[in-house]
């Protein structure tokens, strides 16, 4: 077998070789059909805040650039979906025909940026947004993002009169900027005198806004955090037109086809009956040009030496294991199992405005709830959770009752024994600062054995200091 192991590892390095080269093309990602959007919720707050601005959203017609932040794309590609799914929730259901978007994907600085594509009711438009925007990292990529620093990138390329009618939305697993892991890295800074002058030449609101949104899948939450700049006074691009956007494009022209809702699923916004023109038909040759090249076209069928090169790789495979098989198996050593509510060391010293609480004896069913009572947040507390529950899914029916009055946060540790924090509502967690903080962001902390966090907790309008101190033993 050693003799043929040469030609063995070549069938294997061809086949990750073409397995590599289609990985990195438009449309082949996964767009996660598994993951619920919070569409309303995205819709409403764009649109709330371009009424702020002065805006009519119901006729006016904007330009949107939409940046990724892609340094995390490696290590969390589930969270990289969920974002591009927050991008193709508003480009089907809250943008229409007579917006512009822009693609953007930002690291430490910004490294792609796209032209601007007019939406128009061919849904060719929308599928060159699609393709544009980032599925991988950035070349090289050591990971981080400085959301400060893109926003002043992104803004030096805009004029006064661009401005006016141009949003910027980032998309990112966390608002606050963090540097490569394991490196010091320096940061551009909010109140970066530079970013500050740029955003008042350009005359957009100050500060910029801060939103996250909560997406479902499976039992796991991903948030999607979003730094935006909104023009002090929205103006509509200078000759669109002025009639209603809704209804909007027809669900079978939606881009991606995964961004398609489930028959069940309501929508925020009515939808245009079925259009002649459908996605199946679109070509390159067909898509409009509005300053981004259209993707290349696909031949159709799987090349033959392909096929080839996986029966090789199937036969070889089948010899391995065959060989494999024949040999004793070694006796796997026994799994540890945790048993349901089991201790666990140490003890939490919990900080509310002035007033402390420890928590001990810890168990791993253990869950607690913060409760905004008038213009004070206390504990309460809601008993055990079953011990296969995710920390998000008390509203299942399968944990404990809800508490009464406002919940603005719960308290339970996650399957690594970790302490998570995770807000309820509008409820944020700002100015972070402690160890492992970028383990937290402003809609989940997380702490560990021997380590402390503190923050401001805003919970729907009452600020006060939070602070997390997990002991090692407890203290009297």
């Amino acid at each position: 077998m050693r003799r043929h192991g040469w030609w063995i590892s070549l069938c294997i390095l061809l086949f990750l070789g073409a397995q590599t080269g289609s990985a990195q093309e438009p449309g082949q990602h996964n767009s996660g059909r598994g993951i619920t959007v919070p569409r309303k919720e995205i819709n409403d707050w764009l649109r709330s805040e371009i009424v702020k601005s002065g805006g009519d959203f119901e006729s006016e017609r904007y330009r949107f650039i939409i940046g990724f932040s892609t340094g995390h794309y490696g290590q969390d590609p589930v969270h990289a979906i969920a974002m591009r799914r927050v991008a193709f929730s508003l480009l089907n259901n809250t943008l229409a025909a007579g917006d512009q978007v822009t693609p953007v994907a930002w690291e430490m600085r910004v490294w792609d940026r796209g032209a601007p594509i007019a939406l128009t009711e061919d849904p060719a438009t929308r599928k060159q947004f699609v393709d544009a925007v980032p599925y991988t990292t950035q070349k090289g990529s050591r990971g981080g993002h400085d959301t400060e620093r893109a926003l002043y990138e992104i803004l030096q390329a805009l004029s006064p009169e661009e401005a006016k009618y141009t949003v910027v939305l980032l998309l990112t697993n966390s608002n606050q900027s963090q540097g490569p892991t394991g490196e010091r890295v320096p940061l551009f800074g909010a109140n970066n005198p530079l970013l500050l002058q740029a955003l008042q030449r350009l005359r957009y609101r100050i500060p910029p806004v801060r939103h996250s949104f909560v997406l479902q899948h499976e039992k796991r939450n991903l948030v999607v955090d979003v730094t935006a700049l909104f023009p002090q006074r929205i103006h509509a691009i200078p000759g669109t037109p002025g009639t209603r956007r809704y209804p909007t494009f027809p669900l079978e022209s939606w881009q991606p086809e995964e961004d398609r809702p489930a028959p069940t699923e309501i929508l925020p916004n009515p939808v245009a009956p079925a259009a002649t023109t459908r996605a199946s038909t679109i070509t390159p040759e067909t898509a409009p040009r509005t300053g981004m090249a259209p993707a290349a076209g696909r031949r159709g069928g799987i090349p033959l030496w392909v096929w080839i090169v996986l029966a090789l790789l199937a036969i070889a495979l089948a010899v391995l294991a065959a060989r494999a098989l024949a040999k004793p198996r070694p006796r796997p050593e026994p799994m540890a199992v945790a048993a349901a509510g089991q201790l666990l060391p140490g003890a939490v010293e919990v900080f509310l405005g002035q007033k402390s609480r420890m928590l001990h004896p810890l168990k791993t069913t253990d869950i607690w709830h913060l409760v905004r009572e008038g213009d004070e947040i206390v504990f309460f507390e809601t008993g055990e959770k079953a011990e296969d529950d995710a920390p998000s899914k008390q509203e299942s029916g399968a944990g404990p009752a809800a508490p009464p009055g406002h919940a603005v946060a719960t308290l339970q540790f996650d399957k690594k024994r970790r302490l998570c924090v995770e807000a309820m509502g509008d409820t944020q967690f700002l100015e972070l600062k402690g160890v492992h903080i970028d383990q937290s962001n402003n809609r989940m902390l997380s702490v560990g054995i021997g380590e402390r966090l503190f923050c401001r907790m805003d919970a729907g309008g009452v600020t006060t200091r939070l602070e997390l101190i997990y002991h090692k033993e407890k203290r009297v």
